[in-house]
């Protein structure tokens, strides 16, 4: 990309702050700061001039950006997030859809109308999983957080799943910790891969984006015919033990075929919880029966054959969640008692 072209995109970047976008029902956006840029958009806090004033997401398309599969995979997620948001009650772990639009602008010193897609959403206010696991450093975050984590993110996959979506990107950066009440309450974000699993099912041929860790085997198959929910459990799975463990499943190496990661999804198995020692999280640290127990959970989930992986979302939740309170009741109860011998 050009110097005189990338300097055009940053004026039209910076002129969008203070602008208000029209959405598709008449509601206005005024964009605020910009909080976030990628490879095809930026993310700009932004507030609605509707009956219920609140904070809102905008992610606005870059003009360099837009291809067909680009715009295919944003108007996606569009379309999957509105269908999640219908009805009285929306799935508080899944981020809040509020309207899908394209604006039409014209640049600083250009006459050319450009148009610029736009997705307004839910803005969370906290961090992302990512951001926590980068802070931890190596090690396993507090197990009541991995509970609460998976919680939501279990509660999100069983509203997705039974709308016949499948995900298909879930990973620590695409689920948001909303600071609530004192504590954090997961949401996830980022359908832009999302799958509607149909009878008359369409084939891809290719998974460009899906996320090298936490994509199992299948989503590198040509067509992928055996995506489906089982597909979401598997990267749940990779983040819990990233959650507990401070270690990713299947890490991927700076520089590395993505075969040889592909090779490792089929050939390995993660390495046992116990090895990870003082990384662990506390509470898991001195239980070798829950850490044997959550190895045989975690190691069923990630699987390479999709068949043989817990049968739903709620199932592996159940499973995992009774081993986290096992190991929290059982350190409850070690404290007391060393207290009590004090």
């Amino acid at each position: 990309m050009s110097a005189p072209f990338e300097n055009r995109l940053s004026d039209l970047r910076d002129s969008l702050t203070g602008r208000a976008l029209l959405g598709a029902r008449g509601a206005s956006y005024f964009l605020h700061e910009q909080v976030g840029e990628g490879g095809q958009g930026w993310a700009f806090r932004g507030a609605c001039d509707d009956a219920a004033p609140r904070s809102v997401l905008v992610k606005v398309m870059k003009p360099a950006s837009v291809t067909l599969e680009s715009l295919s995979r944003f108007e996606r997620e569009a379309h999957v997030l509105r269908e999640l948001s219908e009805g009285e009650a929306p799935n508080r772990h899944i981020v809040r859809f509020f309207d899908h639009a394209v604006a039409y602008l014209t640049p600083p010193d250009s006459g050319e109308l450009i148009s610029l897609p736009f997705t307004v959403l839910e803005f969370v206010e906290g961090p992302t999983l990512a951001d926590l696991l980068a802070e931890a450093n190596g090690h396993g975050l507090p197990l009541a957080l991995v509970r609460a984590v998976l919680c939501g993110v279990a509660s999100a996959l069983e509203a997705v799943h039974a709308k016949r979506i499948v995900h298909r990107d879930l990973k620590p950066s695409n689920v948001l910790l909303s600071e609530e009440g004192g504590g954090f309450v997961a949401k996830v974000t980022d359908f832009g891969l999302a799958k509607v699993v149909e009878v008359s099912l369409y084939r891809t041929v290719t998974i460009a984006g899906a996320s090298l860790g936490y994509a199992p085997a299948e989503q590198f198959e040509e067509g992928n015919p055996r995506v489906g929910a089982c597909t979401d459990i598997f990267a749940a799975a990779a983040i819990v033990y990233q959650m507990v463990s401070g270690a990713e499943a299947f890490p991927h190496r700076v520089g590395e075929n993505p075969l040889m990661l592909l090779s490792r999804l089929i050939r390995t198995k993660p390495t046992p919880l116990a090895r990870h020692g003082e990384a662990l999280s506390p509470g898991l640290r001195a239980h070798r029966d829950v850490l044997a127990q959550l190895d045989v959970e975690l190691g069923r989930a990630l699987l390479p054959d999709p068949a043989k992986r817990h049968a739903s979302i709620a199932e592996f939740h159940e499973r995992v969640d009774a081993l986290l309170s096992q190991a929290i009741a059982a350190s409850a109860t070690y404290h007391s008692a060393f207290s009590e011998a004090q």
